[in-house]
């Protein structure tokens, strides 16, 4: 074995160009599976670090028909399910939370904060390591003052002090004790590359704890533990009957197109990018196999070139064996240094794709690599190298000596060569359809109609501790901070590159809290309702926030407390409550009976892939500005919108509550990057394997191509010395290349046609089995192989009949 290592080794030494090529093929094939499965490993296939992972479920809200939206849960429905579903125990609920801000010196500190339950610790099966979680106590609003610390934040900020627990510590305006310290490596919510620092206690409204209540704010990402011999599907049933239940109870239509899901936890965490993850998984599996099929075409070519040399081998005694085995550990040799200096390539892969990742993938913080990474590296190195080096092994051993040793060197394996480069160009065509239905899907993203313009649009979120100040101890609290709002927007909308500015209390474009109300009609029947999102608003939000006006007109100055109270509409919620005339004029029950007076495009609130909201704007004047955490102002801006940021965060200080700085300004095109952030990770992805697949294929094609024509050079000169052109050899050799890929080409759309099923899950609002894909598909294939075997095609052109003639 060590002598044929030995003569792998030399051989390798002497044609040095082959060698690098195949090695430089198989480097980069191999680091992109192994920077991919690391990403993966960590994000999708391991196991969650709670105790019993596989009993963790996670509820979600499923809309629409096709159940690929999913959204979170209100709390009423939450409380309901603690309450009654016993094949959910213990039940527990999380939530995001504005950063909470403490001082340290000349400036804020801002950690990012989750909300838990209590019963949210002992569901996971995590406790603090110093310390002690919430207590049900500290669900109550005015008494959820505790907080607890990541190790991240107690070494960092509290210096690691063991007598933090039982601290009084000051964020903003508010003091929290500090009664427990997390695990190290502990994080909650996983689903986020920025990690939470703090969580504080889950303090619901008296509203929120109110079955009966008219208005749902979904914000709870809800999990749940199976009890002992449950299964999901017992415990969906169950969670299915109280959904349907509660809607009877209480006459309410919260569940009309949705439904819950009960889900594996980890699942949940992974979300949509498990689908795509593992799409790309395959991907570069097959790019690996391209490779493979690539080196054994060149280790064929040389092969032949060395079929004398393996003769004589013969003629002296060596066995079929060991000339299969010495052309074998040729590859693996190649294949192995790949596999080492593909270890090195990925440490430095893994940063950048992880530099690169959307927010919201579970786990990316993890990702690294480790000895459970190195194993599957090396063994797909190994993997990869035997299926390179079993084909020309095989043609190597079967070699004719008698012909050979008369002959002269005569390339082998010719058929075996032309059934790779078929399986070559299949595995390209599957790799350059995926490609083009996720680059299609994201062009459809990016041009979906939102409903609103969110070009030259910033937004400032300004906390509520200030507007609770100025309206402690007025008579009127309500018309006071509205007030207070009205000067502060007027006083934007008057600065040099303002064009308009407005307030909206929740539920901004792109910027989540939405909040559900149940309306109604004259003409509906008892107990019949339909729910909308609700915006409360200050005049000039509309424009400053891109609406467009359907019909009617926008809310306007003059809808103030006394005035006729009114409302606009989205165009969905009026198509949904008047259908088939006109909304403007129309009474509808919210607060009372207000009258319709105008109707706005809907607006797609969440992102280019979610339905247009059915939705109410109701002047803020006229509404009941409730205690929310945070609200928003949006500002059009003129000319550049990064002019207008400075003046606009200037005159916002002196409005904000003493120790709170104004969070950062968000340019709302920077909103829909983030949104689309997926889409377009998905897609450069998907771009960068099908260019490698292209580059590989092409180079093997045109490596094939080239061998042919030197094997054919004595009939090409034949041909030509009876009066064959140089425009018919081109011909000849551009057609058996078409030949080859022709048939590649039919096996790669049959292996499409059957992802197509999972594709279209994957992508957005486009069937990857279109004509306009498959015509790209192909176009691209059939143009990559022209390419391919035109160099060669020329170079046999240009054969000397004469020179060939004489030298045979």
């Amino acid at each position: 074995m060590f002598d044929d290592i030995r003569d792998a080794v030399r051989i390798l030494h002497r044609s040095p160009r082959t060698a690098v090529t195949v090695w430089l093929v198989m480097t980069l094939s191999l680091s992109a599976a192994t920077v991919v499965f690391t990403v993966v490993d960590h994000v999708a296939l391991r196991q969650l670090p709670f105790a019993e992972p596989d009993q963790l479920v996670a509820i979600k809200r499923v809309e629409g028909a096709d159940g690929l939206r999913t959204s979170t849960n209100a709390p009423q429905d939450y409380l309901a399910w603690q309450a009654r579903a016993s094949l959910l125990e213990p039940m527990a609920a999380s939530a995001a939370w504005p950063s909470l801000r403490m001082p340290t010196g000349d400036h804020d500190v801002a950690f990012r904060t989750q909300r838990l339950t209590s019963t949210f610790l002992p569901a996971i099966g995590v406790a603090p390591v110093l310390g002690r979680g919430f207590t049900e106590a500290e669900a109550i609003p005015g008494q959820d003052a505790a907080v607890l610390l990541s190790d991240r934040a107690w070494r960092e900020y509290f210096d690691g002090d063991p007598s933090v627990v039982g601290r009084q510590v000051s964020f903003g305006d508010r003091t929290r004790e500090v009664v427990g310290v997390m695990p190290p490596g502990f994080s909650y919510p996983l689903n986020t590359i920025n990690e939470a620092d703090l969580w504080i206690p889950f303090a619901m409204r008296p509203a929120d704890r109110d079955p009966a209540s008219p208005g749902r704010g979904y914000s709870m990402d809800v999990i749940a533990r199976l009890s002992p011999g449950a299964t999901r599907a017992q415990a969906q049933a169950q969670l299915s009957q109280i959904v349907d239940d509660l809607d009877t109870e209480y006459g309410r239509r919260y569940w009309k197109n949705a439904r819950p899901v009960v889900m594996p936890l980890r699942e949940a965490v992974v979300g949509p990018a498990g689908g795509w993850l593992l799409l790309a998984l395959g991907a570069v599996g097959v790019v690996v196999l391209l490779a493979s099929a690539n080196v054994a075409n060149l280790l064929l070519a040389r092969a032949g070139h060395r079929s004398r040399e393996l003769a004589v081998r013969a003629a002296l005694g060596a066995s079929a064996g060991r000339l299969r085995r010495v052309v074998l550990l040729e590859s693996l040799t190649i294949a192995s240094l790949a596999g080492v200096a593909a270890l090195g390539v990925t440490w430095l892969g893994i940063r950048a794709v992880v530099a690169w990742l959307p927010t919201g993938i579970g786990r990316v913080s993890s990702v690294a690599l480790d000895a459970r990474v190195f194993i599957v590296s090396l063994t797909v190195a190994a993997v990869a190298g035997l299926v390179a080096g079993l084909v020309p092994a095989r043609a190597a051993a079967r070699s004719d000596l008698t012909r050979l040793l008369r002959a002269g060197a005569v390339p082998a394996g010719q058929s075996s060569r032309a059934a790779l480069v078929v399986v070559q160009v299949a595995f390209v065509v599957v790799l350059v359809f995926a490609t083009a239905s996720f680059v299609a899907s994201f062009i459809r993203v990016v041009t979906t109609d939102m409903g609103f313009d969110y070009q030259d649009r910033v937004v400032f979120v300004l906390s509520s501790p200030r507007l609770a100040l100025v309206r402690e101890g007025t008579r009127d609290p309500q018309s006071a901070a509205v007030e207070w709002l009205d000067d502060l927007v007027s006083k934007v909308r008057a600065l040099p590159g303002v064009q308009s500015a407005g307030y909206i209390d929740q539920g901004r474009p792109l910027g989540g809290g939405l909040a559900s109300y149940q309306v109604r009609t004259t003409a509906m029947r008892d107990k019949e309702s339909v729910g909308l999102d609700l915006h409360e608003v200050t005049p000039g939000y509309q424009d400053a926030a891109g609406l467009r006006l359907v019909e009617g007109r926008l809310l306007s100055e003059s809808d103030r407390q006394g005035a006729l109270p009114v409302m606009v509409l989205s165009q969905p919620a009026a198509r949904r409550l008047f259908p088939g005339q006109s909304a403007v004029g129309q009474a509808v029950e919210f607060r009372g009976l207000r009258r319709v007076v105008g109707v706005v495009d809907g607006v797609r609130t969440s992102g280019p892939e979610t339905e247009r909201r059915m939705a109410m704007y109701l002047p803020l004047a006229q509404g009941e500005l409730r205690a929310a955490w945070s609200r928003t102002m949006v500002v059009r801006s003129r000319g550049p919108v990064a002019s207008i940021v400075g003046p606009v965060a200037a005159l916002i200080a002196p409005y904000l509550a003493p120790g709170q700085s104004l969070q950062t300004p968000q340019f709302m095109a920077d909103e829909f990057s983030r949104v689309t952030a997926s889409r377009r990770f998905q897609t450069r992805l998907m771009s960068a394997f099908g260019a490698l697949a292209l580059l590989i294929g092409a180079f093997g094609i045109y490596s094939v191509i080239s061998a042919l024509v030197v094997q054919q050079t004595k009939e090409i000169g034949v041909r030509m010395a009876l009066g064959a052109s140089g425009f018919r050899i081109i011909r000849m050799v551009l057609g058996r290349t078409l030949a080859l890929v022709a048939g590649g080409l039919g096996a790669g759309l049959f292996a499409s046609s059957l992802l197509t099923g999972w594709l279209s899950s994957l992508v957005f609002e486009i069937q990857p089995a279109s004509v306009s894909i498959l015509g790209v598909v192909v176009l691209v294939v059939l143009g990559t192989a022209v390419a391919s075997a035109l160099a060669p095609a020329l170079r046999a052109a240009r054969v000397n009949p004469i020179h060939v003639l004489r030298a045979d």
